[in-house]
């Protein structure tokens, strides 16, 4: 082909707050080849112009705000997936009645969805004409999350309306199997490309140029000369030295532009590295995160550095997220060192490991991480054993609390649903969550979805013997069980665990947390007479605790950090405090009944925070 214009389509559900880092990544790529003679290349952000196009068709029922709700809270229901089903399949009525039987969220959710559902035909056509019009040589779509269907609808009616267009796809939701199974069941789309494609697309722009057969371009999916769909050998990963920089120009030129601008609030996506340092040793048997690229590999403090002033300069936002599983942590004596000696004053997000040290946080607040995801999922060590994720509960609690007082962001989640687990793991936390009314809440507790690429996906043995395609996601393709099989990330099972009714207790728990939090604190000041411990959480009577004695302020200073009870008396032995097992368990027992500390395993920790926290405040 030699020349020509090459468009990315960024279809919803893509979050409207972020660039494609796909799209930027790739953009470069094309930037880049033969020095940056010959192609062309625009990034379409048509996820900004379904938030306007779904405002002004539903009459103002479905708000830019409702954008999530649709796109990624109601993800394990494909609802977002759903209502782009009339688009691929051409039926008005696609699966209605199937699917408004099964939802399971509320009414009005439904009535979003629907009013969505009737609209997205009409928007797909205007995208194609729209990039139709712009005469592209290729069109390529990265699918993660519930962007597939759509993806699939665009590429659908690009073929029927401008059959010359070159159609390709990937992303997460092509990795592994499902690519070639998207491929071959989907004759519109031309080329499909597997896993991490850096390598692939330089390769697939050698083809496109006559000088490599397509049989030499790695991780693609292509069509012979009969039509069957073939796919080649996967490449080798790219190392981080081969990930480029990404261009952003396009999604900040559209956000800027969009009518829906007031709602998007524009952050830079970067990565610093691929992969899961954490899983490669011990692979969370749920997470089906990272499909074919698990190694983990890093970006040079050096080059990741320059890469964010540069990207930081460009695009004049100091809002950054680090796509990243998982920090890494030799960033924590190089990248981040260096971020807080530059004094950039940025606000970073970032994926951590929950056994982070109070200095290894504190280090993160000084160099402008304002928001982590530190993939707590449970406060039961026995749980968290399950899940092989090398934390423990109390550990869990103590990261919450030093979050707290370092005013550090955090999100989280509680999952249940583990082969193994029993009802009495949950009650004991159930229990005690009154006393965490002060610390950050979790979204929710629901139960675990089996991943595809996750342990509990690849080892049946595991627990999950028996597990078929999502019910929703029969509703979204029209294929036999088999093809689903090899395109679905989201599979149903048999329930393993706890039942329902274990799970809804602990979610309206939650509920009740969440409502308690910004009212609520447990403040611990040093004083002459001791510890005073300030209890100002609702749900519990407002008191202050002034723990006079000295053998109880050694017990809570010593609590700041996890102690089982022979660690924590021989500690306190060690300091000149001997006290009695008895006396140990009285104390202990003391702190419990009021709320003052979480215990799991025998484990115990303290609850209270050094600092007043720095957030809105309601009225107490």
């Amino acid at each position: 082909m030699n020349s020509g214009k090459i468009v990315f389509a960024v279809m919803p559900w893509h979050s409207l707050h972020l660039p494609s880092l796909a799209a930027g990544l790739l953009s470069t790529i094309i930037r880049d080849h033969r020095s940056g003679r010959g192609y062309e290349v625009e990034t379409v952000y048509a996820n900004m112009q379904w938030a306007d196009y779904l405002e002004t068709q539903t009459g103002g029922l479905v708000t830019p705000a409702k954008y999530a709700l649709l796109g990624e809270d109601l993800f394990f229901q494909a609802t977002g997936e759903w209502i782009f089903t009339p688009a691929l399949h051409g039926e008005p009525d696609w699966e209605l009645d199937a699917y408004t039987q099964a939802f399971e969220g509320s009414p009005e959710d439904l009535d979003l969805a629907l009013a969505a559902y009737r609209v997205s035909a009409g928007f797909v056509d205007m995208v194609a004409d729209q990039i139709i019009a712009g005469r592209p040589a290729v069109v390529g779509l990265t699918s993660v999350f519930q962007q597939n269907v759509a993806c699939l609808a665009l590429a659908k009616r690009l073929k029927d309306k401008a059959p010359e267009i070159v159609t390709i796809m990937g992303g997460a939701n092509c990795d592994g199997v499902q690519g070639p199974a998207l491929h071959r069941n989907y004759a519109f789309l031309d080329f499909v490309f597997s896993g991490e494609s850096e390598h692939a697309f330089k390769r697939f722009l050698e083809h496109l140029d006559g000088e490599v057969p397509i049989e030499q371009v790695p991780n693609v999916s292509w069509r012979d000369a009969g039509g069957a769909s073939r796919t080649n050998r996967a490449g080798l990963l790219p190392k981080a030295a081969d990930f480029p920089i990404p261009f952003h120009d396009d999604y900040f030129e559209q956000a800027m532009s969009s009518p829906v601008s007031a709602h998007i609030e524009p952050n830079i996506i970067m990565e610093s590295a691929r992969g899961c340092w954490w899983g490669q040793k011990h692979h969370c048997t749920f997470c089906g995160l990272n499909g074919m690229g698990m190694a983990y590999r890093s970006k040079d403090p050096d080059a990741f550095l320059d890469e964010l002033e540069y990207l930081v300069t460009r695009h004049q936002s100091l809002d950054v997220v680090l796509a990243d599983n998982i920090l890494d942590m030799k960033y924590l004596t190089t990248v981040l060192p260096a971020i807080k000696a530059r004094n950039w004053d940025l606000r970073l997000h970032y994926e951590i490991k929950a056994n982070l040290k109070r200095d290894q946080l504190e280090l993160l607040r000084d160099a402008g991480v304002w928001h982590i995801q530190p993939g707590i999922e449970s406060l039961s060590t026995k749980v968290l054993r399950l899940m092989d994720k090398g934390t423990t509960g109390p550990q869990n609690v103590r990261l919450l609390r030093e979050c707290e007082e370092l005013n550090l962001t955090t999100t989280w989640n509680i999952l249940a649903g583990f082969p193994g687990e029993d009802e009495a793991d949950y009650r004991r936390i159930e229990r005690q969550i009154p006393a965490l009314a002060h610390l950050q809440p979790p979204s929710g507790a629901t139960r675990l979805a089996v991943e595809r690429f996750s342990p509990y996906y690849n080892d049946p043995k595991l627990g999950f013997a028996t597990r078929r395609p999502s019910l929703f996601y029969s509703m979204l393709y029209g294929l036999p069980t088999a093809e689903l099989e090899d395109i679905v990330y989201i599979f149903d099972d048999d329930k393993a665990g706890v039942g329902d009714a274990v799970i809804n207790d602990m979610h309206r728990a939650v509920e009740i947390w969440q409502e308690a939090y910004r009212a609520s604190t447990l403040i611990m000041s040093e004083t002459a007479d001791g510890i005073l411990i300030e209890d100002r959480r609702i749900g519990w009577q407002r008191r202050d605790h002034l723990l006079s004695e000295p053998v109880a302020a050694a017990i809570y200073r010593a609590l700041a950090r996890p102690h089982h009870a022979a660690a924590l008396a021989a500690r306190l032995e060690q300091e000149g405090h001997a006290l009695g097992e008895d006396q140990l368990a009285r104390h202990l027992e003391s702190f419990r009944r009021d709320g003052l500390v979480f215990e799991d395993d025998g484990t115990f920790v303290a609850l209270a925070t050094g600092t007043i926290p720095y957030r809105l405040r309601l009225a107490a």
